[in-house]
């Protein structure tokens, strides 16, 4: 009964909305709502389609979140006074828009929950390529500054980098600088083996700089070796004996 109602009266559901004051939906984007939540559009319009249709709206209004969702709210208030309209019983008809417009309010809650999460993601990208930048400091010599901790997401796009810059650039020599490394533990040590690994696999010799006496020190009490790998208290250290392998003198 409520559907027929609504499909019925849109254009006085419109005429309540656009008389609470200022509106952000025009009359036709109304009634393409009203449709949606009665299941008119329910087979040629998927609620993957539809949220995206909503969201869009949202960004073109460009308002906040609060104020998109008290538009939607208003809506349905004026399908309630629609409802209040009418003789009989009518408690269900309002449980019943209740439930609507609860279905509505979820699709584009999760359409924004959606949206912003890859937001957020995509910064995350941006700020750890930023914050392991890998530099070529020599003709066919690549350093990699590491600063902070390391994770698996943050190891998986420095690797990435890393072997992308070898092949760019033809490197033979990467250098991989832990200076900026605070603590190094089990799993950092093995990320530094799998990172250094993967270059060799690229054809490069690895140096890994930065190996300060605590770390040392710290490194063997856990047991692991970087015995396939060159290591070096300094960068500087590490530059001479990158210079020396390829034959290179800095005047």
């Amino acid at each position: 009964m409520l559907n027929s109602l609504i499909l019925q009266n849109k254009d006085v559901v419109v005429e309540i909305y656009q008389a609470t004051g200022k509106n952000i939906f025009t009359s036709d984007e109304v009634k393409e709502i009203l449709d949606y939540i009665v299941g008119v559009e329910e087979k040629k319009l998927a609620e993957e389609v539809f949220s995206e249709k909503l969201y869009q709206k949202f960004r073109q209004r460009e308002v906040d979140y609060n104020i998109f969702y008290e538009e939607l709210y208003k809506i349905k208030k004026a399908v309630d006074e629609l409802i209040l309209k009418q003789q009989g019983e009518v408690v269900n008809l309002l449980l019943e828009n209740e439930k609507y417009f609860h279905e509505l309010y979820a699709v584009f809650n999760n359409k924004f929950v959606k949206v912003q999460k890859e937001i957020i993601k995509n910064q995350m990208h941006s700020i750890q390529e930023l914050s392991t930048p890998v530099v070529e400091i020599w003709d066919k010599i690549l350093a990699l500054p590491i600063i902070g901790t390391l994770d698996s997401y943050r190891v998986r796009t420095m690797m990435e980098q890393l072997l992308e810059k070898i092949q760019e650039v033809k490197a033979k020599i990467v250098i991989i600088d832990i200076t900026g490394v605070a603590v190094v533990d089990t799993e950092t040590a093995n990320y530094l083996i799998k990172t250094a690994k993967a270059a060799g696999l690229m054809g490069c010799e690895v140096i890994i700089t930065g190996i300060r006496p605590q770390i040392a020190q710290t490194i063997v009490q856990l047991g692991i070796f970087f015995d396939h790998f060159i290591t070096k208290d300094t960068l500087k250290a590490g530059l001479e004996v990158a210079f020396k392998k390829l034959n290179l003198e800095v005047k």
